[in-house]
């Protein structure tokens, strides 16, 4: 993970790293990065949280273009709000649309159901 406006060095916010154990996900080692070419040189796919990111990224890497998506293209075209700075109601609802978003892809993209996944 890297972002396009990264707090560079910093963990997780609190209700970020609650969330996620409460989910049974550890981050609170992660620290944040600032995405570089060299990283869009060398994945596959480029996941961008909301239109203003997409544009961010795709300005500074049109040769990206091919790979750059955006999370909820596949849910309406939704953009995943940042929560930065804000309450845990809006972490647990960008959690929530995070979840969605990836189950779309699972499931229209690589073809994996819920059902596979639940019983995994």
């Amino acid at each position: 993970s890297a972002g396009v406006h990264a707090m560079v060095g910093q963990n997780p916010q609190p209700h970020s790293q609650e969330l996620a154990s409460q989910h049974g996900i550890d981050i609170s080692d992660y620290c944040a990065e600032q995405i570089t070419q060299e990283m869009v040189n060398q994945y596959e796919l480029i996941i961008a949280l909301d239109d203003f990111i997409r544009q961010d990224l795709l300005q500074r890497y049109p040769f990206a273009a091919g790979k750059i998506k955006k999370l909820g293209f596949l849910n309406d075209d939704i953009d995943i709000d940042d929560p930065y700075k804000k309450d845990k109601t809006a972490f647990v609802q960008m959690y929530s649309d995070i979840e969605d978003c990836l189950q779309s892809w699972l499931e229209k993209v690589w073809d994996v159901d819920k059902a596979r996944l639940t019983s995994a």
